[in-house]
């Protein structure tokens, strides 16, 4: 199933009314910070739905927390610098 697949189904509500996928916050919304980061970084032209919920998971406190965490790690592991 794809953000694609369950936004674009005519029983879906209303993004304003209802922004994660099955309502409230889920573990299905959970995994998609990857995605949705993919989305952002290569500009991926996507339909409205989609691209409101990439920006809804963006801006969810804990990913926003998880980028900063990524921007600020100093550690870097020479075996994948090659």
């Amino acid at each position: 199933m794809t953000p694609t697949s369950i936004l674009g189904h005519k029983n879906y509500s209303s993004r304003a009314l209802r922004p994660w996928l099955f309502g409230q916050f889920g573990i299905l919304d959970a995994m998609y910070p990857p995605v949705a980061l993919r989305f952002h970084t290569y500009q991926i032209e996507a339909e409205p739905a989609v691209r409101e919920y990439v920006d809804t998971v963006l801006g969810h406190p804990a990913v926003a927390e998880w980028i900063a965490a990524g921007k600020a790690q100093a550690a870097v592991i020479q075996a994948f610098e090659k």
